[in-house]
Parts: C-alpha cells; sequence; structure tokens
C-alpha cells in the first residue's frame, strides 16, 4: 500500500519504496512489488550482527 501511495503522490528522490532506484516511486515498482508477492519472493537477511554473541580466538 505504501508504494501504491507513494506512487499516486508522484514521490521522487531517495524512497525505501523506489525498488528500481530510478529516483521516481512510479508504476514499474508497482508491478515489481506485486510479482514479487504473487511470487512469493522475499529476502533472507542474517539474524541482527549487533546481537551476535563475541567469539574467542
Amino acid at each position: 500500500m505504501n508504494i501504491y501511495n507513494l506512487n499516486v503522490n508522484s514521490a521522487y528522490s531517495y524512497q525505501p519504496a523506489d525498488l528500481t532506484g530510478d529516483g521516481f516511486v512510479d508504476f514499474v515498482d508497482l508491478i515489481m512489488d506485486y510479482n514479487n508477492n504473487v511470487n512469493g519472493i522475499g529476502m533472507n537477511t542474517p539474524q541482527n550482527p549487533a546481537k551476535r554473541p563475541m567469539q574467542s580466538r
């Protein structure tokens, strides 16, 4: 919903919803988000590295 709202309001410059990185939140970003959602594509990231226990050497 955030991408749609930013698209309607013609958001530009750096926006986390700008998936293509072209400086505008446009219809292409909305289509990309929709396709990723339908296909179950996500992002795997490590857990917060700041909370990892220190390892002794």
